[in-house]
C-alpha cells in the first residue's frame, strides 16, 4: 500500500494530477482483499469499506483537516472498482494512473 501511494504521488505530479487524491486512491485499491482475504472482484466490492473509512475520517477530522468530498469519494470508488481491468483504456486520468501504479508496483515486488 505504501509503495503504491508513493509511486502514485510521483506519477500524479508528472501528469499534472492531484498527488493527494492519487495517493488516497492507491491506498484503497486493495482494501477489500486486505480486510477479507478475498481477491475476487476486490475492486468492485471495496465500495462499502471505502465509504465507511472516509466517513469516519470526515467525522473525526472535520474541524482540523479538509474533508474528502463526495466528488472525490466517487472518483476513488470508481477508480478502485475498475483498476484490475488493464485491457480497457479510459478517459479518466486517475483510473489510468492507478492501473499503471498497480502494474509497476507488482513488477517491483
Amino acid at each position: 500500500m505504501y509503495s503504491t501511494m508513493q509511486l502514485a504521488k510521483l506519477i500524479a505530479l508528472k501528469r499534472g494530477l492531484d498527488p493527494e487524491l492519487a495517493a488516497l486512491t492507491c491506498a484503497f485499491h486493495d482494501i477489500f482483499t486486505l480486510q477479507t482475504g478475498n481477491h475476487t472482484d476486490h475492486g468492485i466490492k471495496a465500495e462499502k469499506i471505502i465509504r465507511e473509512i472516509i466517513e469516519e475520517y470526515n467525522k473525526k477530522h472535520q474541524e482540523s483537516l479538509p474533508v474528502i468530498t463526495e466528488k472525490e469519494i466517487s472518483l476513488i470508488i470508481k477508480t478502485v472498482a475498475i483498476h484490475s481491468d488493464i485491457t480497457t483504456t479510459t478517459e479518466n486520468p486517475y483510473e489510468e494512473l492507478l492501473k499503471d501504479v498497480d502494474s509497476i508496483d507488482s513488477f517491483l515486488h
